[in-house]
């Protein structure tokens, strides 16, 4: 049995000022939004269609998050994040206590003494 890709047809593409002002009223927002909520504050009117593909870059960029509870900025240039997150141990559910334990006290960067 063959899927059929539904593609959608898209009337009218965003304009850069109207992808920044988004791009900038979420970026302000202390907490989730819906979209509703995000076409309020928006200083100008934009069509819903419109709204949904910039919403659908933006979270293709990597830039937000748009799920069931609404939708949230994520993105975060700074360079001391990046260089914590690549320094930073990954810790799986699957590990027990024991071995992250000693996974942290062989790590360098924890000041452990080498032996």
């Amino acid at each position: 049995m063959a899927r059929t890709q539904q593609t959608q047809i898209i009337l009218h593409y965003p304009t850069l000022n109207t992808v920044l002002m988004v791009e900038d009223v979420l970026r302000r927002a202390n907490n989730l939004m819906n979209r509703e909520q995000l076409k309020k504050k928006l200083p100008t009117k934009v069509m819903h269609q419109t709204l949904n593909v910039i919403l659908k870059y933006l979270e293709d960029s990597g830039k937000i998050l748009d799920g069931r509870k609404g939708i949230c900025w994520i993105y975060n240039p700074s360079l001391k994040l990046q260089r914590a997150i690549e320094r930073g141990i990954e810790i799986k559910p699957s590990r027990s206590l024991s071995s992250f334990c000693s996974q942290i006290s062989s790590h360098k960067s924890c000041g452990s003494k080498d032996r």
